[in-house]
C-alpha cells in the first residue's frame, strides 16, 4: 500500500505538469505521448491496488499460504507499477524532475530499490511459474486442437492389423469411393516431396497418439490419408487427394 500512495503522488504531478507546461505550441496534456503516459499509469495504478486489496482478503479468509502466488504476484507487479509511474513522471518534468528541487529524484532511486530489497522480480516470477505451471499436465495433441469433420477416423477405417509394416495407419475418415474404383497414381503425382512434419491423434490404429518417426523431409504418396502439421486439412496445403507415408 506504500507504494500504490508514492505511485499516485507521483500521478498527480505528472498530471499537474501536463496541463501546466507548454511547449511546441500547446501543453504537454495534449501531446498523444503524454495522454498514453496518464491513461498507461491510472490502468496500471488500478491493477496494482485491486491485487493487493485482493491479496489481503485471501490471506484472511484462506491463510497466507493459500495466498503466496497473490502476494509474490503484487510484489513484482506493484514495484513495476511503481518504478513506471515515477519514470513518466520524471520524464515529463524535464531536468526538473531529475533534480533535487522535487521529489521526485528520491522517489525515483527508492522505487528501482523496490525490486531487489523486497525479494527480487526473478524470485517472486518464478515462485508464481511453478505454483501455477503444477496444475497442468504434458499432452501428445493440444486438448483445444480443432480437428476438420471430415478427418476424423469412422468406424469403417481400417485396422492397423491390415495394415503391411512398411507403411504407417491411416489416421483420416474413410474415403467413400472404394479401393478398387480410385483412380491410379501417375508416377509424376504418386510421390510428393513436403517438409511439413506429421502429427498424429489417438485413434484406433494409434491409440497411444505418438508420432511416427518421420524426419523433417519425407516423402509421401497418393493412396492413404494422413494429417500434416497437425489436423490441418490438406486440401488447404494444396493436396488433393489422400495422402500416405511411406517407411522412413
Amino acid at each position: 500500500m506504500r507504494w500504490l500512495g508514492q505511485s499516485r503522488r507521483a500521478f498527480d504531478m505528472l498530471c499537474e505538469r501536463a496541463v501546466s507546461r507548454y511547449a511546441h505550441g500547446s501543453v504537454l496534456a495534449e501531446k498523444q505521448t503524454v495522454q498514453n503516459w496518464v491513461a498507461d499509469s491510472l490502468a496500471e495504478m488500478q491493477a496494482a491496488r485491486l491485487m493487493t486489496l485482493h491479496a489481503a482478503w485471501k490471506m484472511d479468509q484462506e491463510g497466507q499460504a493459500a495466498a503466496r502466488v497473490d502476494i509474490a504476484m503484487i510484489k513484482y507487479y506493484g514495484a513495476a507499477v511503481l518504478y513506471n509511474v515515477i519514470d513518466r513522471a520524471v520524464q515529463v518534468h524535464g531536468a526538473l524532475g531529475y533534480s533535487c528541487d522535487l521529489p521526485l529524484e528520491s522517489m525515483y532511486r527508492a522505487a528501482r530499490a523496490a525490486r531487489i530489497y523486497d525479494g527480487p522480480d526473478e524470485v517472486h516470477r518464478q515462485t508464481v511459474a511453478r505454483r501455477v505451471l503444477k496444475g497442468y499436465v504434458a499432452t501428445e495433441v493440444p486438448t483445444e486442437h480443432i480437428r476438420p469433420a471430415g478427418l476424423r477416423p469412422s468406424a469403417s477405417s481400417p485396422t492397423c492389423s491390415s495394415r503391411s509394416p512398411s507403411t504407417h495407419s491411416s489416421i483420416g475418415a474413410s474415403s467413400s469411393k472404394p479401393r478398387a474404383a480410385r483412380r491410379p497414381a501417375s508416377s509424376a503425382a504418386a510421390v510428393r516431396k513436403t517438409t511439413r512434419s506429421a502429427c498424429w491423434g489417438p485413434t484406433s490404429c494409434n491409440p497411444t497418439g505418438r508420432p511416427p518417426l518421420l524426419r523433417p523431409a519425407h516423402t509421401v504418396a497418393a493412396g492413404e490419408r494422413v494429417m500434416l502439421n497437425g489436423y490441418v486439412n490438406c486440401t488447404q496445403l494444396g493436396v488433393r487427394t489422400p495422402l500416405t507415408v511411406l517407411s522412413p
